[in-house]
């Protein structure tokens, strides 16, 4: 089974001015999202959140547990209240992000079949079973919404709308893979006439 946890991680600025006298320091505060009916959060642009999840059996270098996250782009809430038809069917719109246990029939966030229904058989059941998520086979739920303010330019053809997330290594690497390169399989550009990198020493077109 694998074993995982989720971690919500807030950035919070030092107030003190003793421990912050040139008042630009910040503690990252992680906080462990120990059951599925905790895990039920929303985005904070205010302490730029974001969500990490790591293996506690596995370590890097420096002994930090190695792990994924999810950073947030642009998002928003829902407005639907909670009596309205898309709630009553979508419950998980009010929430950015839901951690769930696996399970190998939870595979939509509105359940099977959700237009023929008018009732929630997705993530707000899967949640509300408040499963435990620590050292857990788990899932990320992650929802991206926009409310679109209608404008005389969107008529006839609504513009694209443009959302997006990022997925990251968090100490997953002992150090940036970026410089894991050998040296010797690229000779400096300012050897080649052409002022081009080539892949095989001692060659320039």
């Amino acid at each position: 089974m694998e074993v995982n946890r989720a971690y919500e991680v807030n950035n919070i600025a030092v107030d003190s001015a003793l421990e912050n006298p040139c008042a630009n320091a910040w503690n990252s505060i992680y906080t462990l999202l120990p059951t599925s009916s905790v895990a039920q959060r929303n985005v904070n642009p205010f302490t730029n959140r974001e969500w990490l999840f790591v293996n506690p059996n596995s370590f890097n270098n420096l002994g930090q547990e190695r792990g994924y996250a999810i950073e947030p782009g642009e998002n928003s809430y829902s407005l639907n209240g909670r009596a309205s038809r898309i709630s009553k069917r979508a419950a998980f719109l009010h929430h950015n992000l839901f951690v769930t246990q696996y399970q190998e029939d939870a595979l939509y966030p509105m359940g099977k079949y959700p237009v023929e229904k008018g009732h929630d058989e997705g993530l707000r059941i899967y949640a509300a079973e408040d499963q435990n998520l620590v050292d857990r086979d788990i899932v990320a739920w992650y929802t991206m919404l926009f409310s679109h303010h209608p404008a005389p330019e969107n008529v006839p053809i609504l513009p694209a709308e443009t959302l997006s997330f990022k997925i990251f290594p968090d100490a997953f690497f002992n150090q940036s893979p970026a410089i894991d390169v050998d040296p010797d399989q690229f000779i400096c550009c300012s050897t080649c006439p052409t002022g081009t990198c080539e892949p095989e020493p001692n060659f320039c077109p």
